[in-house]
This record gives C-alpha cells, sequence and structure tokens, in this order.
C-alpha cells in the first residue's frame, strides 16, 4: 500500500438546543491524502479527557465510557489491519461503513432470544423452574410492545439509554391496566435482563441501572373465614361443573395446592403416599412447588380426602385450566353473595390461616405449602399472629380471674378512708 491508514482521537464541545455543552469523542481518519471525522457517539466531561494519550481517564465516574473507546479503537484497528492483510485500496467513506458494520446491529428481539436460550439451558440444570421462562416472555413481551408504540422496534439496544427506560415506565404507567406490583416485577426483570446483557458484553451500560422502581404495594391478604367455608361446603350449585369447581376449590382450601401443583397431582406427578404406621393421617402428597422448586408434604386432612373419594382417585379430579377455572369461581363468589371474588391462589391462602388457627405452628404451615423460609409464612399470615395473640391472651385473663379480689370489707372500707386522710409533705 503506498499510504498507510492513520487514527487519531479527539474531542468537540458543542452546545445543545437547551443550552447545555456537551463534549463528544470525534475518529478523524486520513489516508492517501483524504481525511474524515467520525464521531464516536461517546460523551464525556470536558475535564476527561487525555490529549496525550487520546484517552478517556479512567475514574469510577468515566469507566464504562473509557471501556467504550477501547472497544471502539479495537474495532478501528481490525479494520486497519484488514486493510493491510489484503491489500485493499478503500475509499474513506467505504471504510466508515466498513467500521461501522463490524458488529452488526443487535435488536431487542435479538436479546429476548438469548436471554430465553439462557434461561432454557438454566432449566435444564434444574436451577430454575419453567415459571422464570414463563416471565422473560410476559416481562420483554411488554418493553416489545413499548418499543412499537414508539416506533424504535428495530432500534440496535447499544442506542437504548436511560431516557428509553423511564419512558417504559411511563408508557406502563398510563397505557397499561398493570397494578402497581406487576409493573415493578416488569421493571425488574428488564433491569436484569439488559444485565445479563452487559455481562455477555452487548451493551456497556445498563439503561435500567438508575431507573425509579415503583415501591412494592402491601396488598390485602384475601381468604375465606370460617363462615364462607362453611357455607361453601354446604353449597349446592344446579350446574354440575360450578359442583366440581367448588370441589376442586375445596381441595385446594384443605391441602394448601397452588393450581400449577393441584394440576400435578391430578395428572400424577405428584407422590400419594399410604403410610399405614402413622395413626394420624392414612394418606400424603409429597412433591416439588413448581414455582419455587421447595419440597413440600401434605397430610390429606379429612375434608380433602373426602373430595378424593367422592371423585373416586386424586387422579379423578375433575381439572380445568386456570383460566376456567377463576371465571367459575368468580361466579360461585357472587352465588354465595362473597365480599371478594373467588381465585385459585385464595384456596391455598385460606388453607394457611385454616391451619394457623386451629393452632398449627408456622414451622408446620411452612413445610406443607412449601415455602422456602419460615419468614415467608410469616410475612403473609401476620394477622392470624394477632388473632392468636389476642385469643392467648384472653385464656390467661381467664385463668387469672380467680386472683382478683372482688369482694371489699368494711374494714377494707376503713382503711381506705384512714388513707384518704393523711396528710403527705408536698
Amino acid at each position: 500500500m503506498k499510504n498507510k491508514l492513520t487514527v487519531h482521537y479527539r474531542i468537540k464541545t458543542r452546545q445543545s438546543k437547551k443550552g447545555e455543552n456537551t463534549t463528544c469523542i470525534l475518529c478523524n481518519l486520513a489516508y492517501n491524502g483524504n481525511k474524515i471525522s467520525i464521531s464516536t457517539g461517546i460523551k464525556i466531561p470536558q475535564n476527561a479527557w487525555l490529549s496525550a494519550c487520546e484517552s478517556v481517564i479512567y475514574n469510577e465516574n468515566t469507566k464504562q465510557q473509557h471501556q467504550a473507546l477501547e472497544k471502539f479503537k479495537k474495532r478501528v484497528d481490525e479494520c486497519k489491519l484488514l486493510m493491510e492483510e489484503n491489500g485493499e485500496e478503500m475509499a474513506l467513506p467505504t471504510l466508515k461503513n466498513y467500521i461501522f458494520k463490524i458488529e452488526k446491529k443487535i435488536t431487542f428481539g435479538d436479546l429476548r432470544e438469548k436471554v430465553i436460550a439462557h434461561y432454557r439451558t438454566l432449566l435444564e440444570q434444574k436451577t430454575i423452574n419453567i415459571a422464570s421462562i414463563k416471565q422473560v416472555k410476559q416481562y420483554t413481551a411488554k418493553f416489545r410492545d413499548f418499543l412499537k408504540s414508539e416506533s424504535k422496534t428495530e432500534k440496535d439496544i447499544r442506542h437504548i439509554n436511560q431516557k428509553d427506560a423511564n419512558l417504559f415506565c411511563e408508557y406502563l404507567e398510563k397505557y397499561t391496566t398493570l397494578s402497581q406490583n406487576t409493573r415493578r416485577k416488569n421493571i425488574q426483570g428488564m433491569k436484569h435482563y439488559f444485565k445479563l446483557a452487559c455481562k455477555w458484553e452487548i451493551i456497556v451500560k445498563n439503561p435500567f441501572e438508575f431507573c425509579e422502581i415503583p415501591k412494592l404495594k402491601n396488598s390485602p391478604l384475601v381468604f375465606l373465614t370460617a363462615q364462607e367455608l362453611n357455607i361453601l361446603q354446604k353449597a349446592n350449585f344446579h350446574s354440575e361443573s360450578l359442583n366440581q369447581v367448588k370441589d376442586l376449590f375445596l381441595f385446594q382450601c384443605f391441602t394448601g395446592l397452588a393450581y400449577a401443583d393441584l394440576a400435578k397431582v391430578v395428572k400424577g406427578e405428584h407422590e400419594l403416599l399410604e403410610q399405614s404406621e402413622d395413626a394420624n393421617f392414612k394418606f400424603w402428597i409429597k412433591g416439588e412447588r413448581q414455582k419455587s422448586g421447595s419440597s413440600f408434604i401434605i397430610p390429606i386432612l379429612p375434608e380433602a380426602l373426602g373430595v378424593i373419594q367422592k371423585y373416586g382417585g386424586v387422579t379423578k379430579l375433575p381439572l380445568i385450566t386456570n383460566q376456567k377455572y377463576n371465571k367459575y369461581l368468580k361466579e360461585v363468589s357472587e352465588l354465595l353473595n362473597f365480599k371478594h371474588n373467588l381465585t385459585t391462589h385464595i384456596g391455598r391462602k385460606t388453607f394457611g390461616f385454616y391451619a394457623l388457627n386451629k393452632g398449627a405452628s408456622y414451622e408446620v404451615v411452612a413445610k406443607v405449602l412449601g415455602h422456602s423460609t419460615i419468614s415467608t409464612t410469616q410475612k403473609y399470615y401476620a394477622k392470624v399472629l394477632d388473632n392468636r395473640v389476642s385469643e392467648e391472651m384472653s385464656a390467661v385473663r381467664e385463668k387469672t380471674k380467680s386472683t382478683i379480689i372482688t369482694h371489699i370489707t368494711q374494714e377494707d372500707k376503713k382503711l381506705f378512708s384512714q388513707f384518704q386522710n393523711m396528710n403527705f409533705p408536698k
């Protein structure tokens, strides 16, 4: 080659429309007597540039810009080496395009596929469960809808910034019907997926790193009272479908099974054990929760056993889809005039309250429900603890009544009168 490609880096300060000064790093290329200036797209503070080294000062505040510039330099060097090896004569505008095409544009759709593939690998290794993959699909679908609304579906994710992240948060709040807690989970999910992109060196900076996440809102825990549970047990509907749904729900109320685990029991994927040596319970259900992978073991209470016997076996219970199940439960709630619409999850919560109110310990309830820690059980069922404190202290009060003086004698009255007439020094 007659002339070698020379590369230099410099900074240029410009004033934005808002009157703010921004300093951007430029790359100057010279070849065959021609020159061209390329913007790297990297913005830095004015005092963060080392002219002698043509580099960004490395500190905690400029770490990401420093890494981005080094990555850009490496890309230019690869082009330069390729030209020298092939002995190519290349016009600078063509070289510019070549530099920016070394790395293929990566859209959010590409990242989504990569994250799902990563989670499937983790699923095979049994470090996560299938619910995590479902969440990836749900959360990324919301972000994809947001990009579509902004006409940014094909935008390179390396150009997605904090402004885009903040706009996504606004989008969830204004244009979706998601609850505050669900919006919180969506944003946390996106923050984690872009964190993976940083780990895989697809992007330099996580746009969700400093994104404001909605606070966790404590929703009131809904469960059936003893009176409502009794009403449901006695209810008999004209529709066979509603009667079957009632039986399924009662089975949840007396086992604490979530819908996903109930489905596994009916499909025979959880063990139904018969323990003849146990004087208290003959049948038990043993398995692992689909949501968390935590193990559980459930003694079959007489009420739950009655449902099994009615249908001739646990695998013969009338299982329906979660969506239809909740739809029918809403109808049951309306027919029985319950304060809240029933859902499959209320059955599980009802079991927790039922067991604790009957005197079961938090340790036992945590084991039956498959909670990973006892603190989870205490967190959700703190109200039961308050009720039990009241009931048990009432019992203490009843036991101590006999020691309280209820009869005042004439001698007591005389002593009390003398005490009132005594003069005490002030």
